[in-house]
């Protein structure tokens, strides 16, 4: 493991939630999107984002998919700039509520015949994945020499 491959794997999944979210013309007059797939990628890119940060800093990697708690692992610093970040953004939700909110969901969207689910909202979900993917591109690239892809 490090935290080059990490983040690839994690710009990736970054990128493959961007062709989900896409809306295609599938016929006259019909456009299609799969916003759970974009969601569930957009989530685990965030979570192997996070998880590179950890690493690069020497922190150990939890084995699970909550990214509020991920979140709340990496340095103050690390938080207060994707926080300013986002918040430039999306006022509402906050931050902190919007990783309340989606800290499940790649398990939850995965499974969503097993949970009593519910209707979602991608935009903040896409923000903030867009968000931790620029500053880990930037974070990881001082180190490791890896470059972010502007879409």
């Amino acid at each position: 493991k490090d935290p080059v491959t990490i983040f690839n794997v994690g710009q990736a999944f970054y990128l493959a939630g961007h062709r989900c979210a896409l809306s295609i013309s599938v016929g006259p007059g019909v456009e299609q999107r799969f916003p759970g797939p974009a969601v569930t990628n957009f989530c685990f890119s965030m979570e192997l984002l996070l998880k590179a940060l950890l690493f690069s800093t020497g922190k150990k990697i939890p084995k699970n998919h909550k990214l509020k708690q991920l979140f709340e692992r990496i340095d103050k610093d690390s938080r207060e700039e994707i926080r300013k970040m986002y918040e430039s953004e999306i006022q509402d939700p906050t931050l902190n509520d919007s990783l309340s909110e989606i800290s499940d969901y790649f398990v939850q969207i995965r499974y969503e015949h097993e949970f009593d689910f519910f209707c979602f909202y991608d935009y903040h979900i896409k923000t903030l994945s867009e968000c931790i993917y620029k500053y880990c591109a930037k974070h990881v690239d001082s180190q490791c020499k890896v470059e972010s892809i502007n879409l």
